[in-house]
């Protein structure tokens, strides 16, 4: 057997390991068009990161998060301690002004003013909630109508830049690239085997 023949299966892995490489590198490089020889190289995903942007939206809006998954939120806030805490507030406030605060130092009145205020309190917050509790359907159906989870998604990913968009991309898929990269390497060695085999017997 002549050694160099045991090269072919060698030089097979090299060539399926870097073309695997460089068509991974493709998918994302050139970042902008370049003109070689009259044809124009760039990048599958530079090239159509408007399509790329929007399939990401629409597997968002579809699987990931609804407008309704957004609006089931207000549906399981606490209201009532939200508005009973904001009417005491804005009740304490002025409770400190200088001639609020000079009745209610007065004894008899004082107490009465004090009691006038805890009702007002309670039946403000009362109103409130209630007021709430009849528009909250209406509130929510015309939220899912305003908000647009689609454009919002697919207008933020369209605005990364390109480099942005390979670092999390790489982040997230680089051990099944580099698999891919080895399967490469593989199916090479054993083209190469294969034709090592043939030109030995042939």
């Amino acid at each position: 057997m002549k050694w160099h023949y045991l090269m072919i299966p060698v030089i097979g892995a090299v060539i399926g390991w870097v073309t695997n490489y460089i068509a991974i590198k493709m998918l994302f490089r050139p970042y902008r068009p370049v003109r070689i020889l009259g044809f124009t190289f760039q990048g599958l995903l530079p090239k159509r990161r408007k399509e790329f942007a929007l399939s990401i939206a629409r597997t968002v809006e579809r699987d990931l998060l609804t407008v309704e998954d957004i609006t089931r939120f207000f549906e399981g806030v606490n209201w009532e301690e939200e508005v009973e805490l904001a009417v005491a507030q804005t009740i304490e406030a002025r409770k400190k002004s200088k001639s609020l605060s000079r009745i209610l130092k007065t004894p008899i009145l004082g107490l009465i003013g004090n009691e006038i205020l805890r009702q007002v309190q309670k039946n403000l917050t009362h109103k409130i909630i209630a007021k709430i509790e009849e528009q909250k359907g209406r509130l929510i159906e015309k939220f899912q109508n305003a908000i647009e989870l689609k454009e919002v998604v697919s207008r933020k990913v369209d605005g990364f830049k390109i480099e942005k968009v390979e670092s999390l991309l790489m982040d997230l898929i680089s051990q099944e690239l580099t698999y891919i990269e080895a399967v490469g390497a593989v199916l090479g060695f054993i083209i190469g085997l294969a034709q090592m085999i043939f030109m030995i017997l042939y």
